[in-house]
């Protein structure tokens, strides 16, 4: 378990948006081996971080959903600066996440227009999120683009966290 642990925190800490990367970090050990396969699909654990290569197919967030179990999820969005079809199919996909509220451990979203942080926002202001231990939201776009005054602030006050 141990190793699995140090590869997780590796994979975190790496560059993940290599071409060579775009399978999740569960998927890729899984073929490794037979054993490390029933080892892979039996460990919860390792299904419940959901990141960008996670929300680029339905078919692969159904299954992080159902091998975590009932495990704390980690949401990790960053990569939103795709074309506008990526960015509705990860709603689509986060649409499946928030029926899952009450196992979120921590959002990280990092959204680079406006439009696209008001679709996330619209769709989380009213959860309650229990477990949710950390939320972190980031408007990451070069202050270079700005013609108008920045876009309104989002308060974490009176949000059922």
């Amino acid at each position: 378990m141990l190793i699995f642990a140090a590869t997780v925190i590796a994979e975190k800490r790496m560059n993940y948006y290599e071409p060579q990367c775009h399978r999740p970090l569960p998927i890729r050990l899984s073929q490794i081996s037979s054993r490390l396969r029933r080892i892979v699909l039996n460990t919860p654990l390792l299904w419940t971080n959901l990141d960008d290569k996670v929300f680029r197919s339905s078919a692969i967030l159904d299954c992080f959903l159902q091998r975590s179990q009932n495990c704390g999820l980690e949401i990790d969005i960053r990569d939103m600066s795709e074309s506008m079809v990526y960015v509705k199919k990860v709603l689509r996909n986060f649409d499946k996440v928030v029926v899952c509220v009450n196992r979120w451990h921590s959002l990280y979203l990092q959204i680079d227009f406006q439009s696209n942080l008001d679709m996330f926002i619209a769709r989380v202001h009213d959860l309650c999120a229990p477990n949710l231990n950390l939320i972190s939201i980031i408007f990451a776009i070069p202050a270079t683009f700005w013609t108008k005054p920045l876009p309104r602030q989002y308060s974490l006050e009176g949000l059922p966290l």
